[in-house]
């Protein structure tokens, strides 16, 4: 099993303050599938305009992020995700 984690944000309480959201993910792969869902993401990454080694979350658009998490969906994972209003901190 390969758990990935990833983070998106300032966790920090912004100044003057207002809403500001950061994220904390993890997901959860079965080391049996991995190399599948890698192949299909690759395919899947293909198919963008952007084809950076690194997709950034914040750079997909709606369609992209609809595509991969049908993807994900296809398969026997995990995902858990915390957000936080760095206001509330």
């Amino acid at each position: 099993m390969r758990i990935y984690i990833d983070e998106a944000g300032t966790f920090v309480p912004p100044q003057p303050p207002r809403p500001l959201f950061s994220v904390v993910l993890a997901l959860i792969i079965p080391s049996s599938i991995e190399q599948e869902l890698f192949y299909e993401f690759l395919r899947l990454r293909d198919t963008w305009p952007n084809q950076s080694i690194e997709i950034k979350g914040s750079s997909l658009n709606e369609s992209q992020a609809a595509q991969l998490i049908s993807l994900v969906l296809n398969y026997d994972t995990l995902v858990r995700f915390i957000a936080i209003d760095a206001k509330w901190v």
